[in-house]
């Protein structure tokens, strides 16, 4: 039983970074195609916005598997915060793209 728990303890800060590197890439990928073009169409940019968003999750995955291997805790800190505040601030600037512009004017 000591070997499992041992076993499972190290194999999920590498599972941890593959899933991070994955969503990274995936991330990148859409942001790449979506940025094609110069003032693209909302959808290219909301494409463009949501594969920074990944990218931005799948670093902050693989800074929580590179600190269960270092324990370092300020990587811990570092990944978080970064990846949260990212998170944020790219919720924000979708919800902005999807934003109707014709109801801009219109009070609530």
């Amino acid at each position: 039983m000591q070997f499992l728990m041992t076993s499972a303890a190290w194999t999920l800060p590498y599972l941890l970074l593959a899933t991070g590197g994955y969503a990274f890439t995936l991330g990148v990928w859409a942001w790449i195609t979506g940025s094609k073009t110069v003032g693209g169409t909302r959808r290219e940019l909301l494409e463009m916005v949501r594969g920074f968003r990944i990218a931005v999750i799948g670093l902050a995955v693989t800074g929580v598997g590179v600190w269960l291997l270092t324990d370092q805790t300020w990587v811990l800190v570092v990944s978080l915060a970064v990846g949260g505040e990212e998170l944020l601030e790219s919720s924000v600037i979708i919800a902005a793209i999807r934003a109707d512009p014709r109801r801009a004017g219109e009070a609530t």
